[in-house]
């Protein structure tokens, strides 16, 4: 797998405004996604709050900045999108709301997961600053060892 390095990101290259996408993803209800991780992965409901929270912030990033190769998500997020995935019809009317078709491509060995450790500090984590005005959560955005590469838009 090629993974392209950091990049300069200069403004976001979505089809929707930061604000627009930004609207619409932080209200896409998501109820279902957080009742399934309560039943199948043993989360209480509110411990899923602070996790959605944190897989849409990850939405709106990967939203507006669709032509980056390279923009690994966090382990601990990356549990909310396959649950999210799971739920085809919804996933498939947000990607459409976003204009962003979120592809899953999961990493398949550790030197793939180790190429990802400088997109991740470089791209994910400094995007999340950028775009949002706060360091990321460490619960959920961990700086060592827990990122994946599952995906990237077309």
């Amino acid at each position: 797998m090629l993974v392209k390095a950091a990049i300069t990101l200069k403004k976001p290259t979505g089809k929707l405004s930061v604000q627009e996408t930004k609207k619409i993803v932080s209200e896409w209800d998501m109820n279902s996604v957080r009742k399934y991780l309560v039943r199948n992965e043993g989360l209480s409901f509110e411990e899923t709050g602070p996790l959605e929270t944190e897989y849409k912030r990850y939405l709106i990033l990967r939203s507006l900045y669709q032509d980056v190769l390279s923009f690994p998500m966090s382990k601990p997020v990356d549990g909310m999108w396959h649950a999210h995935i799971l739920h085809t019809r919804d996933y498939e009317k947000f990607e459409r709301a976003v204009g962003c078709r979120l592809h899953h491509n999961p990493c398949v060995s550790d030197e793939e997961l180790l190429e990802l450790e400088a997109p991740y500090i470089e791209n994910t984590m400094r995007m999340y600053k950028e775009v949002f005005g706060e360091e990321p959560d460490e619960r959920y955005w961990p700086t060592e060892g827990q990122m994946c590469i599952c995906g990237y838009c077309d």
